[in-house]
C-alpha cells in the first residue's frame, strides 16, 4: 500500500467519522409548538439601555427604555431579538430599523 492511497483511504475515514459522530439530532424534532414570541429585546451598538425591555405577549408589544443623547440617530438601529424556538421575525434580529419613519410595528 503506497502512501498516497493511505492518506486518501485515511481523509475518507476522518470524514465519514465526523459525518455521523459530528451531527446532532434537533432534541425538539417532532414538537410541535403554536408559540411564537419575542423572549428578549435589545436596541443594540450605540444605545445605553436601561433595564430589560418588556415584553407584552397579550398586546403585541415590546417597550424599551434608552438613554438619548443629543444627536442620536433613530433613523438605522439594529435592534438584537431574541424569539423563541423555530419562531421567526421580520425584519430579522441585526437588521437595519427606521423607527423614525414610524414602520416599527
Amino acid at each position: 500500500m503506497n502512501l498516497k492511497t493511505y492518506k486518501a483511504g485515511f481523509a475518507a475515514y476522518l470524514i465519514l467519522v465526523f459525518t455521523v459522530f459530528g451531527c446532532k439530532k434537533d432534541p425538539y424534532k417532532g414538537v410541535e409548538s403554536n408559540e411564537k414570541s419575542i423572549e428578549n429585546f435589545s436596541m443594540g451598538t450605540g444605545f445605553t439601555q436601561i433595564g430589560a425591555a418588556v415584553v407584552d405577549r397579550a398586546a403585541g408589544t415590546v417597550k424599551v427604555k434608552v438613554l438619548v443623547e443629543d444627536n442620536t440617530d433613530f433613523s438605522k438601529v439594529k435592534p438584537v431579538i431574541q424569539q423563541s424556538y423555530r419562531a421567526t421575525v421580520s425584519p430579522a434580529s441585526g437588521s437595519e430599523v427606521n423607527f423614525l419613519a414610524g414602520n416599527y410595528k
